[in-house]
C-alpha cells in the first residue's frame, strides 16, 4: 500500500513548492489529486484493519465470558464435590440400591410367568 507519512511528505513538498507558471500550477494539481488519491486509500486501509481489529476484540470478547461461565460451572462441580453429605448420599445411594433389587427381583418373577399361569 502506500505509505501515509511519505504522502504527508510529498504534500508539504507540493506546498512548499512556488508556483510560477502554467507548467508548476499543473504539476501542483496533479500531485495533490495524486496526495488526495493516496491518502483515501491510506484511509480506507485503516478502516478495514480497524474493522479487522474490532472483530478480533468481540472475539475475544465472547471467548472470555466463556471462560468465565466454564470456570464458574468448575467452582460450582468442585464445590457440589467438596460439600457432599457422605452420610446422605451414602441413604439415598442405598435406598436406590434397594429399590433397583426390588424391581430386578419383580421383573425376574414375572418374566417367568407364563400365560397358563394367568389361567
Amino acid at each position: 500500500g502506500n505509505d501515509v507519512f511519505a504522502t504527508l511528505n510529498n504534500i508539504v513538498n507540493l506546498l512548499n513548492t512556488p508556483i510560477t507558471d502554467a507548467t508548476t500550477q499543473a504539476a501542483f494539481s496533479a500531485g495533490l489529486a495524486t496526495a488526495i488519491g493516496n491518502m483515501q486509500t491510506s484511509v480506507d486501509n485503516i478502516m478495514n484493519v480497524r474493522a479487522s481489529v474490532g472483530s478480533k476484540l468481540n472475539e475475544l470478547d465472547t471467548l472470555d465470558i466463556s471462560g468465565q461461565d466454564r470456570d464458574l460451572q468448575y467452582a460450582k462441580s468442585l464445590s457440589d464435590i467438596q460439600d457432599l453429605d457422605y452420610a446422605e448420599a451414602l441413604s439415598e445411594f442405598a435406598k436406590n440400591q434397594t429399590i433397583m433389587e426390588a424391581a430386578q427381583k419383580s421383573f425376574s418373577s414375572t418374566a417367568q410367568l407364563s400365560l397358563f399361569d394367568f389361567i
